[in-house]
């Protein structure tokens, strides 16, 4: 476990678009879609959503790369 490991994984999933425009980079919904099919983790559970409690995302279905890193 280091942080260029997290980081990595963010970077596997994040949207690329969200950090052209001065946002922060984030995973978003469509992100986090992908994340769950390849953890095998399924979207209709409450498992999404713990995820985004862990990271303590601010936005629904959205988690930056610092809510990503401290969760």
């Amino acid at each position: 476990f280091s942080e260029s490991s997290l980081i990595a994984f963010f970077s596997k999933y994040a949207d690329e678009e969200a950090s052209l425009d001065g946002e922060p980079q984030t995973i978003s919904p469509e992100g986090i879609m992908s994340l769950c099919e390849d953890a095998g983790i399924s979207l209709e559970g409450v498992r999404p959503i713990l995820l985004a409690w862990v990271c303590k995302a601010k936005k629904m279905a959205n988690i930056d790369r610092e809510e990503w890193i401290s969760g």
